[in-house]
């Protein structure tokens, strides 16, 4: 769901519901629109909860009835698309077959390398070389805490515009290269460490599908990643939103300048397939990057080599497993199983069970 699961030490656990009202990434969320001295500013976990417990208790049953028919509609819409991505695979469709009908030249003089590798990551630094810092706002390595909060504050101002190319190359390729190397260390499955005493935390944030002004209230509300404020990001940032590529850049800042205090699942819109599919139909993601960086077809790709990387579950400590899709089909899966999945590429066409056999 696209509620999101905050917690420190001591800190209560928020229901889908609450989270929706205190803007955890859903569409149309409240904060998004809600001038920033309306909202509260509190201190502790606890005191957080209650504007929001207070404003979801004091609202009608009208309103309430309605909020829960949009939430199982928005639901529903999602398992229609899981259903289709299904049958759709089973049918044998291919995102590259349709994108080569479609665009029989795609790429043209950038074109795009396949499967990540050491023949693509020096034909996207050579591209990035090439480039210039364009526009109002420009980001370079090395990446600090500093620089990574100057442009929280850019993208806060009602005139920012998308993000200089150059720079965008530049954050994609360093963070391949830090995702590849926990990919090979770590496999699926990461370790976050869990706040070591009091006053420490991490929150863990569902789905953000593009909302950037949403991101922008959590860190408001909860403050900038930092040691003691660390973020779990739980996948779905790609899709149906228009600005996954600033929250996508936004978080990889964080996490270049400090990898410990920002952590990123990678969720089922991580991925060609629905990146490919119109925003109507819950994707978008790749028509966004085509809309701000018109005919590269190589950034896209460079976004993918970073999605296939991403670990697809975290273990919290030893008492908490965050994974976007929810639990498994099958019974008895051990952490070594998410371990040793193979998820360093594109979903296959047929689902496969552990011991490799098409799944009935």
């Amino acid at each position: 769901y696209a509620g999101a699961l905050v917690w420190g030490l001591g800190a209560p656990l928020r229901s889908s519901r609450r989270c929706r009202l205190a803007g955890m990434g859903c569409v149309e969320s409240v904060p998004a629109r809600t001038s920033r001295s309306s909202r509260p500013r509190l201190s502790s976990n606890h005191e957080r909860m209650a504007p929001y417990k207070d404003e979801a208790d004091d609202t009608s049953s009208e309103a309430s009835d309605a909020e829960d028919a949009a939430f199982d509609a928005w639901d529903a819409m999602e398992q229609a698309e899981e259903l289709s991505y299904l049958e759709q695979q089973l049918k044998g469709c291919s995102v590259d077959e349709l994108m080569t009908k479609r665009f029989p030249t795609r790429g043209g003089a950038l074109a795009s390398p396949r499967g990540g590798g050491a023949a693509a990551h020096s034909q996207w630094s050579s591209v990035a070389a090439a480039l210039t810092y364009d526009g109002d706002f420009a980001l370079s390595p090395p990446y600090t805490l500093k620089k990574a909060g100057e442009l929280y504050s850019y993208l806060r101002s009602p005139n920012a515009k998308p993000l200089p190319r150059k720079m965008v190359y530049e954050m994609l390729i360093a963070a391949s290269h830090a995702f590849e190397a926990q990919a090979a260390a770590c496999g699926s499955l990461i370790h976050v460490p869990p706040p070591a005493k009091p006053g420490e935390r991490l929150l863990v944030c569902g789905d953000t599908h593009g909302q950037l002004q949403d991101v922008l209230v959590i860190f408001e509300e909860h403050g900038l990643p930092a040691p003691g404020n660390a973020y779990l990001f739980n996948g779905d940032i790609a899709d149906r939103g228009r600005n996954a590529t600033e929250i996508f850049v936004l978080l990889l800042a964080f996490k270049l300048a400090c990898p410990d205090i920002m952590h990123i699942n990678r969720g089922n819109h991580e991925q060609r397939d629905l990146n490919e599919r119109p925003f109507a139909n819950g994707g978008g993601f790749a028509w966004e990057v085509r809309a701000k960086y018109p005919h590269d077809e190589l950034l896209i790709d460079l976004f993918q080599n970073l999605f296939t990387n991403l670990p697809i579950a975290s273990l919290v400590g030893e008492w908490a497993l965050v994974i976007h899709g929810g639990l498994f089909r099958e019974e008895d899966v051990t952490l070594d199983d998410i371990r040793a999945i193979d998820a360093c590429r594109q979903p296959p066409s047929v689902l496969q069970a552990r011991n490799r056999t098409p799944a009935q």
